[in-house]
């Protein structure tokens, strides 16, 4: 461990025996907060619960170093999920289905491979990208879209760069004045409705 963080070296069992015990407390409950979890190429197979305790901040990502560098981290559950009662921040990695349960703590996706739809925890700057074979991916947004969501929540000015396809409805809050240049750019998928609110 090095500030905080801690690299896997080998693949790791959550078996509720020692592995357990180092992997829940040394990498969430005691370690204050920011620990990070590199899985760097490595499978964390949870057996049991891992949890993380209230007021505690976790983030798992998978950053390979030397010879990790060609594997893929990955978090599966077999018979066990990570119980999240703090906060947790997943910037990279494959999850395994319901590998993940939040008990009224703070999600925030913004990397990895899901093969549960991870929507309802991906950060505002980032979407849901679904295969054919039902396994997510996350990806940023373009800075464009960032700020034309961000002047439409708040009220604002936005000059595009780029071209912008919408992903979701949006709404203009009344009281709320968006100025929009288009710069001769296109928003694909964008409908206005100008009878309470202004742009």
């Amino acid at each position: 461990a090095n500030n905080g963080e801690y690299i896997l070296i080998s693949d790791l069992d959550v078996n509720g025996g020692t592995t357990s015990a180092l992997a829940a407390t040394r990498a969430t409950g005691n370690a204050g907060n920011g620990t990070t979890i590199n899985l760097n190429g490595y499978t964390i197979t949870l057996k049991t619960n891992l949890t993380i305790p209230e007021g505690k901040t976790v983030i798992i990502n998978n950053d390979p170093v030397d010879d990790a560098a060609d594997k893929l981290g990955a978090v599966v559950n077999d018979g066990g999920k990570i119980i999240n009662n703090g906060t947790l921040n997943i910037e990279g990695g494959e999850f395994g289905e319901n590998t993940i349960e939040n008990n009224n703590g703070v999600v925030n996706i913004t990397g990895g491979t899901f093969e549960s739809n991870p929507s309802d925890f991906v950060d505002d700057d980032y979407f849901v990208v679904e295969g054919e074979d039902g396994v997510c991916t996350i990806e940023r947004k373009p800075q464009d879209l960032i700020d034309f969501e961000n002047a439409i929540e708040n009220g604002g000015n936005v000059t595009l760069s780029d071209d912008i396809t919408l992903l979701e409805t949006v709404v203009i809050e009344e009281g709320n004045t968006v100025n929009l240049n288009l710069n001769g750019k296109t928003i694909t998928g964008l409908k206005v409705d100008q009878s309470k609110n202004a742009m």
